[in-house]
């Protein structure tokens, strides 16, 4: 039955030309797709990926049957790293190497990006630390070039809320990933995203790129640990594999600095563009920080963390409901006593 109603779809799809009406096309794509999500072949996990083989050969054209194919392959993979089910060892690569070659197929960047990362983390999971190394590599790439509308159901819509979702979600997901011990750099990803941040086209003083920098250096704070707070199964995360090595944990202090130092500059540009909103936020986001990640006994830690205080003091926008969080959990903490001195609230 499942070649015959393949035959009967692929007729359907054969015909599309030129002048066929988006509608039409949007029809016989949800058939397709709910073909796809209907056919299963239990727990032979092998039989259910060459079926996906034999989908996206008969409907390379259709992004909407792509993605849904993606979304499949990578449910499949998961369900052989669980466990339990009938699949060679060799089953989670393919499924990781189905979806890195579909990808680039689809058209639209922003889905390309949110497909790159879940067939990353889904090859992560199953120990595939090269297939999942390329994905991340793919999606660094990618970032520039998401427009900053879309369209969406006939409607310009603004990407920079789902790219702030993907950014952070792909951030978080680097603190499990191992490093590439043959690359010429210490964190070698997370290098090359820090890279692609310094030339991209954002303007410095939207939420997106600033934002963007303090997730940054919250995973920077993050890997330099001895032990991090979240691993997965059999992979070797960079905490044991360096055991905080000197060289690396100065790799990670030297792009944090120099995170620092751009934000530093971005405050002062929004100080002269007069967005005092933006930047009340990020001085109180920086000092926050500053203070919970960065040594603050040393003095130019503290210097910098007072400087950080007096301008959100000197702004003082209305809502300083932030600012009372910060300075009530600095209080709950008898280790910043010496700090609520020198910022003058002891």
């Amino acid at each position: 039955m499942i070649p015959s109603i393949m035959l009967i779809l692929f007729t359907c799809y054969f015909y599309f030309s030129a002048v066929t009406v988006d509608d039409e096309i949007k029809v016989c794509a949800d058939l397709i797709i709910k073909f796809v999500q209907t056919v299963s072949y239990q727990d032979d996990l092998e039989q259910q990926l060459n079926f996906y083989v034999e989908c996206r050969a008969a409907f390379i054209k259709l992004d909407a049957v792509l993605i849904a194919l993606v979304h499949a392959v990578n449910k499949t993979a998961a369900a052989a790293a669980s466990g339990g089910r009938r699949a060679t060892s060799h089953l989670p690569r393919a499924c990781a190497a189905y979806c890195f070659v579909t990808v680039p197929s689809l058209h639209c960047p922003l889905v390309r990006a949110q497909l790159y990362l879940l067939s990353g983390q889904v090859a992560l999971l199953n120990r595939c630390i090269g297939q999942a190394e390329a994905n991340f590599k793919a999606l660094v790439g990618l970032i520039p070039d998401i427009p900053e509308f879309i369209l969406e159901d006939g409607q310009r819509k603004p990407t920079h809320i789902k790219v702030g979702g993907i950014i952070s979600d792909f951030l978080s997901t680097l603190l499990m990933l191992p490093d590439n011990v043959d690359a010429n750099c210490k964190a070698y990803i997370l290098s090359g995203f820090i890279k692609m941040m310094e030339r991209i086209h954002w303007k410095k003083t939207e939420p997106l790129y600033y934002t963007t920098l303090l997730r940054v250096l919250d995973l920077l704070c993050e890997m330099t640990r001895e032990h991090y707070v979240y691993h997965i199964d059999a992979v070797i995360s960079n905490d044991k594999l360096y055991g905080s090595e000197e060289e690396f944990i100065k790799a990670l202090d030297k792009h944090a600095t120099n995170i620092c130092q751009v934000l530093l500059a971005v405050l002062k540009l929004l100080g002269d563009n007069k967005e005092i909103k933006k930047q009340y936020t990020l001085a109180l986001e920086l000092f926050w920080r500053v203070v919970r990640r960065g040594e603050i006994n040393k003095p130019s830690m503290m210097s910098l963390a007072v400087n950080l205080w007096i301008l959100s003091k000197k702004l003082q926008h209305h809502n300083y409901s932030l600012a009372k969080s910060i300075l009530s959990a600095l209080k709950s903490d008898p280790n910043y006593q010496e700090l609520l001195l020198q910022l003058g609230e002891g």
